[in-house]
């Protein structure tokens, strides 16, 4: 996984719509720890449950959805991965731009049969 190494925070779970609520909790207290607005929290919360469901739909059957949350200078990093048969021009195109309009950097793409959503998110205000 991209990042993993550095990532302060990791997190698996099964291909269960029901466990996106749990990444959604997780990256919301990281982005409050790291000093985020109100806002800010919840724009996070929306990307990391459009990312987080976009990652469990196209999990192959047995696999598992890993995702790395990292700060560096307050900005956060959150990147999900899972095993997929599917390409990424075959993805829902409507939740990678929700993500992206809330992000200022969003990547989804297809490695080795590797799903791999990363989205970035500028500093918080001091």
């Amino acid at each position: 996984m991209t990042g993993v190494d550095e990532a302060s925070v990791t997190l698996t779970i099964p291909p269960d719509p029901a466990h996106v609520r749990l990444v959604r909790l997780v990256v919301a207290s990281c982005a409050s720890d790291l000093g985020y607005s109100y806002e800010g929290v919840e724009d996070l919360r929306i990307a990391a449950d459009e990312a987080a469901n976009l990652a469990i739909g196209a999990c192959q059957e047995g696999g598992a959805v890993r995702i790395a949350i990292s700060s560096a200078g307050r900005a956060i990093t959150v990147a999900m991965e899972c095993p997929t048969n599917d390409d990424a021009s075959d993805f829902d195109p409507l939740a990678a731009q929700i993500v992206a309009a809330l992000t200022t950097s969003c990547e989804v793409v297809t490695v080795d049969g590797e799903l791999r959503i990363i989205f970035r998110c500028p500093p918080a205000s001091a």
